[in-house]
């Protein structure tokens, strides 16, 4: 996983356990996190696509936690199980939308994700929230030359990485679900009239209509609302398989 972070990811944890030894703590936890992020984004130059600078979001992490007991000594630091679950978070974001690399952006949705009480607290004192976090980073990716399950291309902030260009049309995640659903509709067709083809018919046609939305409102940012609707497809889906398997025995 860490093998795809660019340099911008990896600052950024480095600035967390900066962070951390900062605040006197023994781990890194996520309020570092949200620091380092801060903090490496805006050695890119590009410190105004987020809702706070990071000495906003140090100063609402020390109205939270505490000032710490001052600088600790140099070791090592471990990651806290919240931390580890947004490193995976924010990898999952990168593949999920068809990006080479794991960059600031991608932690900045890591961490909009994953949540926790003391995160709902620093995020209150910073007067945002993990949907204004995510629709800064999302805007982030697309001011750096990310293209939405495009590959990665060299942008303006010249994140490193392996240029490829957009996707070919059968790596998008779209793909898999819209084969589904053109075979769900070929076969059950021919099932026979019975009550089973038509509740087949009905599931399939409600995860096309889904599948078009998706496809419609993911082309630029990706609104928060999508996720759900990613769900709901693969739910639909899902049920039409298994009402095919049973109007075809039937």
């Amino acid at each position: 996983m860490f093998e795809r972070f660019d340099d911008e990811s990896r600052q950024a944890v480095v600035h967390a356990q900066s962070e951390a030894r900062r605040f006197g703590d023994d781990h890194i936890g996520t309020e570092h996190l949200l620091v380092g992020v801060a903090r490496s984004i805006e050695d890119q130059g590009v410190g105004d696509g987020l809702p706070f600078t990071s000495v906003e979001a140090r100063a609402a992490v020390a109205s939270v936690v505490g000032d710490g007991r001052g600088w600790t000594e140099d070791g090592h630091i471990p990651f806290t199980p919240a931390v580890t679950a947004t490193f995976e978070l924010a990898f999952r974001e990168a593949i999920h939308l068809g990006h080479d690399s794991v960059t600031g952006a991608h932690l900045l949705l890591g961490l909009a994700g994953v949540g926790g009480d003391r995160m709902e607290r620093i995020f209150e004192h910073l007067h945002t929230d993990p949907a204004a976090l995510r629709r800064s980073a999302m805007s982030l990716l697309k001011a750096g030359g990310f293209e939405r399950r495009g590959g990665f291309e060299r942008g303006a902030r010249g994140t490193p990485g392996a240029s490829r260009g957009r996707a070919l049309p059968w790596e998008s995640d779209l793909w898999p679900r819209a084969v589904l659903a053109i075979m769900a509709v070929v076969l059950i067709v021919p099932a026979g009239d019975n009550a089973w083809r038509l509740v087949g018919v009905v599931l399939t046609a409600a995860g096309v209509v889904l599948l078009a939305v998706e496809a419609v409102a993911g082309r630029d940012d990706e609104p928060d609302w999508l996720p759900s609707v990613r769900s709901i497809e693969s739910i639909l889906f899902g049920i039409a398989a298994l009402v095919l398997l049973i109007a075809i025995a039937s």
